[in-house]
C-alpha cells in the first residue's frame, strides 16, 4: 500500500483494501459484535467513513493516492456499512457500499486533498498535497508535525529532546547522536554492567530505557483527531524533564529502583482508546530484553497512560494478562473500582455488581439481564417491563446497567499509581497572570512574600460551560443530571453555556469540574484561572491527592446532593471563600507543568513516585491477580 497520505482516518479518506488490511489488526473478530471496543478510532464510526477503489485495477494494484477532485472518473468511492448479522455470526462485518464522494469535498481546514505528484518533490515523502477551497486556489504541502518547508523539507528540532541536548541532530522527531553518545535526546555516554542487581536504598534513582522507536515513539501528528489536542501531552512534558533532571535520573541500571518504560500511549490509542494492546507490546520488548523486570515481576516499572479512561482496561485484563498490572501507572483517570462480593474465577466482578445495584434499582430487570442490549434499551426507555421503582440520585435520569458497570471499573490503585494532571499549553499561563499576584510582606515584617489571589471583579457565581450525552456512562450522570435541573436557569450569577474559556472562569467563583468519559480538564483550567473548582467526581481520586489539601482550595459535592448544588454553594460565607481563594493562590503552580515558570506537576510527579517506592518496599501492592 501506498504511505503517500500519512495515516488512515475519518478525515483522510483512503482506499477501502487499506481500511480492510487494518482491520485485521484494528478491530480483530473478538471486537465484531462491539465496534466501540477496537483498537482504531476508524472503526467506531465505520458508517460515516468514505473510502474508494480504482475501477479495473485488482487489489494487488490497489493504491491510496487520492482522486483528483471529487469527479475522478477513475475512481468508485464508497461509504461503510455495519453489517449486524455478519459480527453475530463472527463475521468481518466492516462492510461498504458503493456511494457518492463525501460533501462538501474537504478537510476541516477546507482544503482539498489531492494525489501526492501534484506537489513538488512529492513533499519528500513528508506530509501530503492540498489545495484550499479559499483564493487564491495554490497547490501546496502540508507537513507532518516533524518538519516544515514549501516542501515538508526542514526538520522541526523542538520534536528532540532539547533538540538532541547539543549532541546530535534532529530528523523527523529522532536524534541522530554524535559518537560517544546515545539514548533519547543523546544523553547516554556511559555503559554498566554488573553481576548483581543492588538499587539505591535511600535515593530514588530512575531508569529510562531506551525504547527503539519502532515499538514506542512519539508519532507526528496525523488525521485522527484526538491527537491533536495538546492537553494529552503530559507524558512528553514528565519525560522531557526527567531525561535531563541527572539528580533523580540514572545511566546505571543496577542501581536504579525504578524503570521508567515510555509507551507514549496517546500517540497510538488516541484519547478513547484502550492501551492494554500498546502495553503489552512494550512490556514485553522490555522483559525480553532486559534483566529487571523479572526481579520484582515488574512491580518497580513505571508506565504512563493520558487516555480518558486510563488504566480501566489493563486492570479488567487481571487474571488474563497479570503482567499488564504489575507497573506503576502514572493516569489522569484515577477511578477506585468497587466490587462488593467478588465473583467467581474468570468472572467481572464490576459487572456483577453492576448488575446488583441494576436489579436493586429496577426489580424486573433480572429478566432482560441475559441480552445487553434490551437491557440498555428498556432502560434507556424506562419501559414499563421494568418498572422503576427507585431513584439512584434525586434529579439525575435512570442510569443503564452498562453505566454502572463502568463507574465501578477498577482504573486506579492508590497505594501502587499515581494520578498526575492534565498539560495545558503555554498560553494558559498568561491566564495565571491574571489570576494572581506576588504580594511583598508588610513592612517590617519577616520573611518572603507570597502568592495572592487578585481582587478581580468574580461577578458570577458559578460556572459551567460543557454538553452531554444520553450515554448515562458519560460523566457518572452528573452532566445528565445537572442539565436536567439547572438547564433552564435564568438567575443573571450563574454562567451556564453562557460562553467557554478562561475568560469566563476568570469573571466567576465557582467552577464544575465533572468528569466526561474518563477524567475531565476543568480541574487544572479551574486552578489556573482562580476559579474555586466544584469537584463532581464520585469514586475518583484527584491528582497528587495524597500530596494536596484540596479542602483548602477546592469543594467536593457528591452526586447525591448534586439537587442541591446552589444552596451548598451560597452557604459558603465570604470569608470562607476568601480562604479557598487564598488556596488556590497557594497550590495552583502544583498543576502546571511548565518548570520554566515554577510550575510543580513534575516535582510532585517524582515525590510521589518515590512515596509508591516505599509502599512497593513496605509489601502494600496488592496481587495482581
Amino acid at each position: 500500500m501506498s504511505t503517500s497520505i500519512p495515516a488512515f482516518g475519518h478525515f483522510f479518506p483512503k482506499n477501502c483494501l487499506c481500511h480492510k488490511q487494518l482491520g485485521q489488526v484494528g478491530c480483530p473478530r473478538p471486537f465484531y459484535k462491539e465496534p466501540s471496543n477496537c483498537y482504531y478510532y476508524q472503526f467506531w464510526s465505520w458508517r460515516e467513513t468514505y473510502c474508494y477503489t480504482i475501477k479495473g485495477v485488482p487489489d494487488e494494484r490497489q493504491f491510496s493516492d487520492p482522486p483528483d477532485g471529487p469527479g475522478d472518473s477513475r475512481y468508485q468511492w464508497k461509504i461503510g456499512i455495519y453489517n449486524t448479522t455478519a459480527a453475530q455470526l463472527d463475521r468481518d462485518p466492516f462492510e461498504t457500499q458503493d456511494s457518492g464522494p463525501p460533501m462538501p469535498y474537504e478537510l476541516p481546514d477546507r482544503t482539498v486533498l489531492l494525489p501526492i505528484d501534484k506537489c513538488p518533490n512529492r513533499c519528500y515523502g513528508r506530509g501530503w498535497c492540498v489545495r484550499p477551497n479559499d483564493p487564491p486556489h495554490e497547490t501546496a504541502c502540508k507537513c507532518l508535525g516533524f518538519f516544515k518547508g514549501k516542501m515538508c523539507e526542514e526538520p522541526l528540532n523542538e520534536h528532540c529532546y532539547q533538540n538532541c541536548s547539543g549532541r546530535g541532530t534532529c530528523s523527523g522527531g529522532w536524534c541522530k547522536c554524535d559518537p560517544g553518545y546515545w539514548g533519547l535526546g543523546c544523553t547516554r555516554s556511559k555503559a554498566y554492567t554488573a553481576d548483581v542487581w543492588l538499587p539505591h536504598p535511600t535515593k530514588l534513582k530512575v531508569y529510562v530505557y531506551d525504547i527503539p522507536e519502532h515499538i514506542a515513539f512519539k508519532k507526528p501528528w496525523h488525521d485522527l483527531p484526538a491527537l491533536l489536542d495538546t492537553m494529552y501531552l503530559a507524558e512528553v512534558a514528565f519525560m522531557d524533564q526527567l531525561l535531563g533532571d541527572w539528580g533523580v535520573r540514572t545511566e546505571n541500571p543496577w542501581e536504579a529502583n525504578l524503570f521508567v518504560v515510555s509507551t507514549y500511549t496517546i500517540y497510538y490509542t488516541g484519547n478513547i482508546g484502550f492501551p492494554a494492546k500498546h502495553f503489552s507490546t512494550v512490556f514485553n520488548y522490555v522483559r525480553t530484553r532486559f534483566p529487571f523486570w523479572n526481579m520484582t515481576a515488574g512491580r518497580n516499572h513505571v508506565a504512563i497512560a493520558t487516555n480518558d479512561r486510563g488504566c480501566c482496561d489493563l486492570y479488567k485484563l487481571a487474571r488474563q494478562q497479570p503482567e499488564l498490572q504489575q507497573p506503576i501507572k502514572l493516569v489522569h483517570f484515577a477511578q477506585a473500582g468497587r466490587f462488593g462480593r467478588g465473583g467467581a474465577s474468570g468472572s467481572d466482578p464490576a459487572y456483577e455488581a453492576a448488575v446488583r445495584e441494576f436489579q436493586r434499582l429496577r426489580p424486573g430487570a433480572h429478566s432482560v439481564l441475559e441480552d445487553d442490549e434490551g437491557a440498555e434499551g428498556a432502560v434507556a426507555g424506562g419501559g414499563a417491563d421494568l418498572g422503576i421503582d427507585r431513584v439512584r440520585f434525586r434529579g439525575i435520569p435512570a442510569y443503564s446497567l452498562d453505566s454502572l458497570r463502568m463507574e465501578r471499573e477498577p482504573c486506579f490503585r492508590p497505594e501502587q499509581d499515581v494520578a498526575i494532571p492534565n498539560y495545558l499549553e503555554r498560553s494558559w499561563l498568561q491566564h495565571i497572570k491574571a489570576a494572581y499576584e506576588w504580594v511583598a510582606p508588610p513592612e517590617g515584617a519577616a520573611g518572603p512574600g507570597r502568592m495572592r489571589h487578585k481582587p478581580l471583579e468574580r461577578k458570577y457565581l458559578f460556572h459551567f460551560h460543557g454538553f452531554t450525552k444520553p450515554d448515562m456512562a458519560y460523566s457518572g450522570g452528573v452532566r445528565q443530571g445537572f442539565f436536567a435541573m439547572y438547564s433552564n436557569i435564568t438567575r443573571e450569577d450563574m454562567a451556564i453555556n453562557k460562553g467557554n474559556g478562561a475568560e469566563w472562569m476568570l469573571q466567576s467563583r465557582f467552577c464544575m469540574a465533572p468528569l466526561g468519559y474518563g477524567w475531565g480538564i476543568r480541574l487544572t483550567q479551574a486552578m489556573h484561572t482562580g476559579c474555586v473548582p466544584v469537584l463532581v467526581q464520585d469514586h475518583v481520586y484527584t491528582a497528587f491527592w495524597d500530596l494536596l489539601p484540596y479542602e483548602k482550595f477546592s469543594v467536593r459535592v457528591t452526586r447525591h446532593n448534586l439537587h442541591r448544588l446552589f444552596d451548598l454553594l451560597e452557604a459558603i460565607t465570604p470569608e470562607q471563600l476568601a480562604d479557598l481563594q487564598q488556596g488556590l493562590a497557594d497550590y495552583h503552580m502544583n498543576f502546571v507543568w511548565h518548570p520554566d515558570v515554577g510550575g510543580l506537576a513534575y516535582n510532585n510527579t517524582i515525590t510521589s513516585l518515590h512515596r509508591r517506592l516505599l509502599n512497593l518496599w513496605t509489601a502494600l501492592f496488592r496481587s495482581s491477580t
